[in-house]
């Protein structure tokens, strides 16, 4: 099957979860393993420091997973599947 040139280990899922207390999340895989970053705040601050919230989660993009120097010098294959 075709993957249409997808790259798993750049792949994001982000989600909000409203309620008593709000979740703002983010999900990736890399390296075969499964890493996720969580927010939670209840409404009020959840409101008023949202952009803040936002930052934060998009600062997961820059995290370096320990062992991907070592890939990237030596190179590695990857399968994407659906």
């Amino acid at each position: 099957m075709d993957d249409g040139g997808c790259d798993w280990d750049n792949l994001f899922f982000d989600y909000v979860v409203e309620g008593p207390q709000n979740y703002l999340i983010s999900i990736t895989t890399r390296q075969g393993r499964v890493f996720g970053f969580f927010i939670n705040a209840n409404t009020k601050t959840f409101r008023d420091d949202q952009e803040l919230f936002s930052t934060m989660r998009d600062s997961f993009r820059t995290y370096q997973v320990a062992g991907e120097e070592y890939l990237e010098t030596v190179g590695t294959t990857g399968v994407c599947a659906y």
